[in-house]
C-alpha cells in the first residue's frame, strides 16, 4: 500500500504491515498477504504480521505460529512468551503445545510455573500421565526443594558472616 503524502501525492514509500491510514486492516487481508510470503518462500518476513494479528485478532492458531516463528528466530524469550499468552487466555489444547511451554519456562528458571502448566494440562485430560512426565514433574519437586535448602543454607551463611564481620569492626 502506498504512503500519501498531505497533498495526496505518493510519497514512494510502502507500508509492509497492511496497516492502513484508518487503521488495522481486515483479518483477511494479513491473510492474504502471509499465503504471498509463504508463496514466494519468505516466512520469517511474516513475523511482523502475526504480530499484528495476535493484538488485533487473538486466536490461538496465530499465538502458536508466532511462538514458532520466534523459535526460528532463536528469540526463545519471545517464543515463551507468546505460548505463555495463549495458555493465560485458554487457547492451548494439545499435549506438544502444554508440553513445550512447560519446558521453556523451566528452561528460564521458572520450575513452579512450569509445573503448574503441566498439572494444569493434567487436569484438564490434555496431558496423559506417562512414565517420562512422571519422572520430569519429581525431578522438578526435588529442584524446588533443593532451592529452598539453598537458599535457607545461604541465609544462614549471610547471617553468621555479618556476625563475625561485626566481631572485628
Amino acid at each position: 500500500m502506498a504512503v500519501l503524502d498531505a497533498e495526496g501525492n505518493e510519497t514512494g514509500e510502502m507500508i509492509e504491515t497492511g496497516e492502513t491510514r484508518k487503521g488495522v486492516a481486515k483479518e483477511n487481508h494479513y491473510l492474504l498477504k502471509m499465503a504471498l510470503y509463504s508463496e514466494l518462500k519468505k516466512d520469517l518476513e511474516v513475523l511482523p504480521i502475526y504480530e499484528i494479528l495476535v493484538q488485533h485478532y487473538p486466536k490461538k492458531r496465530y499465538w502458536t505460529n508466532l511462538s514458532g516463528l520466534y523459535g526460528q528466530k532463536d528469540r526463545q524469550m519471545d517464543q515463551m512468551g507468546a505460548l505463555e499468552a495463549a495458555y493465560d487466555d485458554r487457547l492451548l489444547d494439545k499435549q506438544r503445545e502444554f508440553t513445550a511451554l512447560s519446558q521453556l519456562l523451566f528452561m528460564f528458571e521458572n520450575p513452579r510455573k512450569a509445573a503448574e502448566v503441566i498439572e494444569d494440562g493434567l487436569n484438564q485430560g490434555i496431558v496423559k500421565r506417562e512414565e517420562k512426565l512422571s519422572k520430569r514433574l519429581r525431578n522438578t519437586g526435588m529442584l524446588q526443594e533443593s532451592l529452598r535448602e539453598l537458599n535457607l543454607i545461604t541465609s544462614k551463611l549471610l547471617l553468621s558472616l555479618k556476625k563475625e564481620s561485626c566481631m572485628y569492626f
